[in-house]
């Protein structure tokens, strides 16, 4: 009986190292298996590195591509708006904007021509409809003879929304180094 129970043993502990012996060749296999793909992927690996690289490089760039294109077509909306919707008899003779602190918003002083008083209050209703301009108020205006007729040259001050920057951020190990 004894004999018999060595003999089933034996041959289960048999049967369980044929077992793991083949498991053991079938993940070394795996393993070769896996690294010809790792050799394989090798050069797309440092291209995607490369690539990393490149898009960190570039990333202020496109920053700053995409804030011009935003202030752009902020602009042409604003000066689409004016051809558009300025009152008849009324001539915008100069435009000039002023961004002395990129901090603050961009302002914006538009100099006019209208035939009355009534064609400058409806121009300062008009561009206070822009959603692009805030703060719109008339700085002045002065009655004005142009050769044989009378006008009122008038002036709008206005800022442009959302054009100021950011303020650059101090950096704590600076002011460490300079205390």
């Amino acid at each position: 009986m004894f004999f018999l129970a060595f003999m089933g043993v034996s041959c289960l502990c048999g049967l369980a190292m044929g077992f793991f012996a083949l498991e053991s060749a079938d993940l070394v296999r795996q393993e070769k298996d896996l690294k010809k793909k790792i050799k394989a992927l090798a050069p797309v690996v440092q291209e995607i590195k490369t690539n990393e690289v490149r898009v960190r490089e570039m990333t202020p760039r496109l920053t700053t591509l995409e804030g011009a294109q935003k202030k752009t077509s902020r602009w042409l909306s604003i000066l689409d708006h004016f051809s558009r919707n300025l009152p008849p008899n009324t001539w915008l003779t100069a435009v000039r904007s002023n961004d002395s602190d990129p901090t603050r918003n961009v302002q914006l002083t538009l100099v006019g021509v209208s035939e009355n008083q009534e064609r400058v209050g409806e121009v300062l209703l008009r561009l206070q409809a822009i959603p692009d301009l805030l703060n719109v108020a008339l700085k002045q205006t002065s009655e004005k003879t142009f050769g044989q007729s009378k006008g009122i040259e008038f002036e709008v001050i206005a800022e442009v929304a959302e054009s100021a920057e950011e303020a650059p951020k101090k950096k704590a190990t600076d002011s460490k180094e300079k205390a």
